[in-house]
């Protein structure tokens, strides 16, 4: 298992053709998907890889009620492990999409197989949100 967590992510950013750059100087870093939709990856807590993307939510009053019972049910029915989580914040108007996994348990294809999950989750829920 790697010690830091800049070598815990290296395999995902040399599997997607990147060089890491890192965020702020913390152990955080940010991957741009094509679509524009921003993933950050984190050392939080300690010990752990956390990805996390934030979503415009721009849908009418009318809209964020059925939106958030379908988030709801997304949720529940995720039988994966680790779960991608999606979530609507209470004090903006945002989504706010993520996943964590114990760094001793990020082998490279897992933590390559979870990055893309978490792609296509984010890439599909901004679509929706758009659509």
């Amino acid at each position: 298992m790697p010690h830091h967590f800049s070598d815990a992510i290296a395999p995902l950013f040399r599997y997607l053709a990147v060089a890491p750059e890192s965020n702020s100087g913390e152990e955080a870093f940010e991957l741009t998907m094509k679509a524009g939709n921003a993933i950050q990856l984190h050392h939080y807590p300690a010990g752990a890889i956390t990805f996390s993307s934030v979503l415009p939510l721009t849908i009418n009053d009318e809209q964020k009620a059925p939106l958030l019972w379908a988030l709801m049910q997304t949720n529940l029915m995720n039988e994966l492990s680790p779960p991608v989580v999606v979530a609507a914040s209470a004090t903006s108007e945002e989504i706010v999409i993520w996943t964590r996994i114990d760094q001793a348990q990020a082998a490279p294809e897992t933590l390559i197989a979870l990055y893309e999950r978490f792609a296509h989750y984010t890439a599909t829920l901004s679509k929706w949100l758009v659509a």
